[in-house]
């Protein structure tokens, strides 16, 4: 848990020194506000994903359950950043489809929450398969909500 308040603190300051930052350029809107967060969130999630392999190639179960379940708090997280209807910014990859059947969305959401928290509570390392976690979990929302980078 000491490690999950790092992260959320982590995650908290960059999200100020960013809206800082944007702030500085002018009025910040609620919109802009909402999309720094879901991105914030999703780099987060992406480097914690990325620590998986890396923790089960060293053999270190302990660092494997803990970025598990850092990825399973953070998906609860998820549906927070989508609560403007239609909010897709020109440097979004979001597509409308999220908030045309939101309660998929929010479910796949919760699906990636599970598949990491039974990685976390099992810390079975030769259970994990990154192509089957980030394809099922991560890929299972991203191909109905999110567009293909250019």
């Amino acid at each position: 848990m000491k490690n999950i308040f790092k992260l959320v603190l982590t995650g908290a300051i960059a999200l100020t020194m960013t809206l800082g930052l944007v702030h500085a350029q002018g009025q910040v809107s609620p919109e802009e506000q909402e999309y720094v967060y879901r991105d914030s969130l999703f780099r987060v999630i992406s480097y914690k994903a990325s620590r998986l392999p890396a923790a089960k190639a060293a053999g270190d179960q302990a660092a494997f359950q803990e970025a598990a379940a850092e990825i399973a708090y953070l998906s609860e997280m998820i549906t927070d950043g989508f609560q403007i209807q239609d909010n897709i910014p020109e440097n979004s990859l979001a597509l409308p489809s999220i908030w045309e059947d939101f309660e998929d969305f929010g479910e796949k959401a919760m699906v990636l929450r599970d598949a990491a928290q039974a990685l976390a509570d099992s810390g079975d390392m030769d259970d994990y398969d990154p192509r089957q976690f980030g394809g099922t979990n991560c890929g299972g929302c991203h191909r109905d909500y999110k567009q293909r980078a250019n």
